[in-house]
């Protein structure tokens, strides 16, 4: 009668009379589909009493020893639907699943009632466990690479996640690979020299930033100064050996300045920074080489602080229109853990700390010039994005940022209705925003 099943629920603990899996169990009897069995894998396998009184003497349920996550050779199903004790499945959730259950499908989870998670990021999982409390594994063969977020709840309310899943941390590591270590860095400064002296510690700015930065083995600074700039600018950068100055005579295009501060380098990395931001980070360029050695990932930018101690940029979010993500929040706050303290794909990084492989920054033709003010980092992340690469943020990549410290900002119409009809298509989507 039971020898070929839909699914197999297999729920793990310490043991049956250490968890509550009465919550777990009644809500799988209350599943709309019939074709399931249930295997309890204790580590103290209950005796057949319990067994019988857990079940109400239904067959389906059975108790097995074994490895939690090969039970295969003892299932009568091809699909195993991994549920942490105490969970509560939602009414319809194994049709949702086995609905989803594709031939090349490695593995699947999905949201509870009250946490959105997050679509699969290999580079996010080896820092972050956020699969939740169901885990749905197909049979391994034949060979699946696929692992897909079902965007319906499965759960009721529960913020609990499995800690490690071999299967997933296999994926990770396939979808991850990194490449050789990277270069020199060109950090691209592009300055004015000015800046309001009451928030650092000595006027002009950038002199602080150079400072910040310390002394590293292959880096060079570009500095990209305004004509307009005080004579102490390039004299004070002029004065430290890994700093090169190059004079800018044209009206103010941020996109322009950083354009021509990258062509002058040759480092495989090219870092653009404000003048008007402060390196928290010693040790930068190990960390900006870490991310960038994942193959697919273009570039990486990094959280930003602003005077306060507030966020005021994790990378961009695209919903409903692109923006700063996380602009005011507490960057300790438990609550926003998920967001703000584990790297993670992101659909777009700030211009102000943005550091990019110079292969795919010459790839997708470097910073729109037609985007002298504002947006010029959007329609970068963009154009990377387009070309099949990936933008991560890292938040141990700490800078304080005083916004808007050395300049007026300005956001024209024209650049808002370029920006909206090159790439407002993909405005309101975005698969990364936890």
């Amino acid at each position: 009668m039971f020898d070929r099943f839909t699914a197999s629920f297999i729920i793990n603990g310490p043991s049956i009379r250490d968890i509550d899996v009465r919550t777990t169990i009644d809500s799988i009897k209350r599943q709309d589909m019939l074709e399931w069995e249930c295997l309890l894998c204790f580590e103290e396998p209950p005796d057949d009493a319990e067994l019988v009184a857990l079940s109400d003497h239904n067959p389906r349920f059975r108790s097995v020893v074994g490895d939690l996550w090969n039970l295969w050779p003892q299932m009568r199903s091809g699909l195993a639907i991994h549920v942490l004790g105490g969970t509560r499945l939602v009414p319809g959730a194994l049709r949702t699943i086995a609905s989803a259950n594709r031939d090349d499908v490695a593995l699947l989870y999905g949201d509870s009632t009250d946490v959105v998670r997050p679509d699969w990021s290999p580079i996010r999982y080896q820092s972050h466990r956020y699969f939740g409390d169901v885990v749905a594994l197909p049979h391994p063969e034949p060979l699946r690479t696929r692992c897909v977020r079902i965007p319906s709840p499965l759960s009721e309310g529960s913020a609990t996640s499995f800690p490690a899943i071999p299967r997933a941390l296999s994926l990770a590591a396939a979808d991850s690979d990194r490449g050789r270590p990277l270069g020199r860095v060109d950090v691209v400064v592009p300055t004015a020299g000015f800046g309001d002296p009451a928030l650092v510690s000595s006027p002009p700015m950038v002199l602080d930033l150079v400072n910040s930065l310390g002394q590293h083995e292959n880096v060079r600074i570009i500095a990209v100064v305004d004509s307009i700039a005080p004579a102490i600018v390039a004299e004070e950068l002029s004065r430290d050996r890994n700093v090169t100055v190059i004079q800018f005579d044209e009206q103010f295009n941020f996109a322009k300045k950083c354009n021509q501060g990258a062509a002058i380098g040759d480092g495989e990395i090219v870092f653009f920074l404000n003048d008007d931001t402060i390196s928290l980070t010693p040790n930068w360029p190990e960390v900006i080489r870490s991310a960038l050695e994942y193959k697919s990932v273009a570039a990486v930018g990094g959280l930003l602080i602003d005077r306060g101690g507030r966020v005021q940029c994790a990378g961009h979010a695209n919903h409903p229109v692109p923006h700063l993500f996380g602009s005011g929040l507490d960057p300790e706050d438990p609550n926003r853990t998920s967001a703000l303290a584990f790297p993670r794909e992101v659909s777009g990084l700030s211009g102000a700390c943005l550091a990019v492989k110079r292969t795919a920054f010459e790839q997708v033709g470097g910073m729109c010039e037609a985007l002298p003010n504002s947006y010029n980092d959007v329609d970068l992340s963009f154009k990377l994005l387009a070309q099949g690469w990936s933008l991560l943020y890292e938040p141990t990549l700490r800078f304080v940022h005083f916004e808007s410290a050395s300049r007026e900002p300005k956001v024209n119409e024209q650049e808002s209705q370029l920006i909206a009809s090159r790439w407002g298509r993909y405005f309101d989507q975005d698969p990364y925003t936890p």
